[in-house]
């Protein structure tokens, strides 16, 4: 299961450090929202020690929120969900987010959806998450349509429902969240919630792969591989992906990357440069490269044969969440 995404929405233009002096008075007596607003992101976001200044920010978007405005009550809820300037407080994060959340200002509902997500009310408040995300989404904030895909995907706060998460991440993937369409595309591969077609999922991981969402590079990968479904076998094009996504440091790219080393395809065999790949990734945390270092171990492949050290991975690929490494741990020990 992948993690939910979770974004606080926040945008301000970076301050340098050439700015005058704020003015309390335009704000704080004379109560100028728009300038509360602005001068508030120059003091909580300037890299300048000189000008930050997050109690001032924080004076300046409460007097804001304070006469209305949804934008202040929301930065106010991102400070105190973050803890910037302050302590983190979730019960007060929930309290500014509510007050932000409006059909006119869907960031501060999807924001207080992520806080009911977060755990820090101390439970995970799946029930209030959906009401915020789905006036987000209802109201153009496509952040909060992904949301709901997830939710409905993995069934948290609702019965689980492939058929609704492919609707929320079509909308999503058509507002280029781009793992919306990596999400479409394995919803297709393996027909959740619509009819399976390896040619549609092939289009959908494409699509987010072309647009830098590495792991959908993977299985585009794959699906070349396998040359199934219709979609035409390109051994040389799947270790350009392979390659692609273990340099911006997907772990499993680097697996498959080892797996084609391995075996030749596509490329030279070459069975150092997979032992190498296995190793690293098996020490970043890989079940996947735990369990093929694992086999090299066991068959003698380009190391002694040592079914210690094969037992060893096996047991790391198992606690790592590898399936397959628990059972041939216990098959070892026989």
């Amino acid at each position: 299961m992948r993690p939910l995404t979770v974004l606080l929405i926040l945008l301000f233009p970076l301050a340098g450090c050439g700015k005058k002096e704020s003015r309390d008075d335009k704000c704080l007596e004379g109560a100028d929202v728009k300038y509360c607003l602005s001068e508030g992101g120059v003091l909580l976001t300037s890299q300048c020690p000189k000008v930050r200044n997050l109690y001032k920010a924080f004076k300046y978007f409460k007097k804001a929120c304070s006469i209305g405005s949804r934008e202040g009550c929301n930065v106010l809820g991102v400070m105190y969900r973050k803890g910037l300037g302050l302590k983190t407080d979730g019960p007060k994060a929930v309290e500014y987010f509510t007050r932000a959340c409006d059909p006119t200002y869907p960031d501060g509902c999807f924001n207080l959806g992520t806080t009911y997500m977060s755990g820090l009310l101390g439970t995970k408040q799946y029930d209030k998450a959906i009401k915020a995300f789905e006036i987000a989404c209802d109201n153009k904030m496509m952040a909060g349509c992904h949301a709901l895909g997830l939710l409905h995907k993995e069934g948290f706060g609702v019965v689980r429902n492939q058929e609704k998460a492919v609707q929320y991440f079509k909308k999503s993937c058509e507002a280029r969240l781009w793992e919306g369409c990596f999400f479409l595309g394995y919803h297709y591969q393996f027909g959740f919630g619509v009819p399976k077609n390896l040619k549609t999922a092939f289009s959908y991981y494409r699509r987010a792969c072309d647009k830098g969402f590495i792991a959908a590079c993977v299985d585009v990968g794959l699906l070349l591989q396998s040359g199934s479904g219709g979609i035409e076998k390109d051994d040389r094009a799947a270790f350009s992906l392979f390659e692609k996504a273990c340099a911006m440091k997907n772990l499993l790219g680097c697996v498959n990357l080892g797996v084609v080393y391995i075996n030749g395809l596509g490329v030279k065999k070459d069975e150092r440069r997979a032992y190498e790949l296995f190793l690293d990734a098996c020490n970043k945390g890989s079940g996947k490269g735990c369990y093929n270092l694992a086999l090299m171990y066991e068959n003698g492949v380009y190391r002694v044969k040592d079914l210690d050290e094969a037992r060893k991975h096996y047991a790391s690929a198992c606690e790592y969440g590898d399936k397959e490494g628990c059972h041939k741990k216990e098959s070892l020990l026989k």
